[in-house]
């Protein structure tokens, strides 16, 4: 019965987030935070709800009409320094064999924290 009331809960607004990809923002991070297909049993407990709410929310972004806000603002210029400085600190490890490898997870969050909130 969760399974069901979940699939439709999202199932359901996967149209709402390809018109408003705002709202599928907040649904992708209300996936990740509540991680609500955990509290299932059967179908969804495996489903890759956070992929599933993504794809419309940046088919979304990239098609509706309202793209023409400035990508180089100052809050997108931070973003970049900040990348930069993970960068520098990961090649430039004291203890290089001790870090972990996250640049590319952290890559991966700036360039999506660029694009959805400029």
């Amino acid at each position: 019965m969760r399974d069901l009331l979940l699939l439709v809960l999202v199932g359901g607004s996967l149209p709402v987030c390809f018109f408003h990809p705002y709202f599928g923002v907040l649904m992708w991070l209300w996936i990740a935070y509540f991680n609500p297909h955990r509290f299932t049993f059967s179908y969804m407990y495996d489903f890759p709800i956070a992929a599933a709410v993504a794809v419309p929310t940046i088919a979304g972004l990239f098609l509706n009409r309202k793209f023409n806000r400035p990508l180089f603002v100052r809050e997108n210029l931070m973003l970049l320094v900040l990348w930069g400085w993970f960068l520098l600190v990961y090649v430039n490890a004291s203890k290089s064999h001790c870090s972990p490898d996250t640049w590319p997870m952290r890559n991966t969050n700036s360039f999506a924290s660029a694009r959805f909130y400029s």
